[in-house]
């Protein structure tokens, strides 16, 4: 069964960089992880467990990568 990564994004949809963060990213492929920091996130590490940052990129571009790597995507309300 796919993993399930869940993620929020801080800001309208037209916003051009929204806040995003990636709340368990221990799901996420190695090969993915090099992938999202191209998008601006950063984090992921036992002192930061999160990524987290202004997103450089299309909200669409990001989700389908994630996706391209047979995860399922959660979208939840920014904490």
């Amino acid at each position: 069964m796919a993993e399930t990564l869940k993620m929020s994004f801080d800001g309208s949809p037209e916003d051009t960089s929204p806040h995003v963060v990636v709340y368990n990213p221990e799901v996420l492929p190695a090969a993915c992880l090099s992938q999202v920091s191209r998008f601006g996130l950063v984090g992921g590490t036992k002192q930061r467990p999160l990524l987290s940052g202004n997103l450089q990129g299309s909200r669409k571009a990001l989700t389908e990568m994630i996706q391209s790597y047979g995860l399922l995507l959660e979208i939840v309300p920014a904490l």
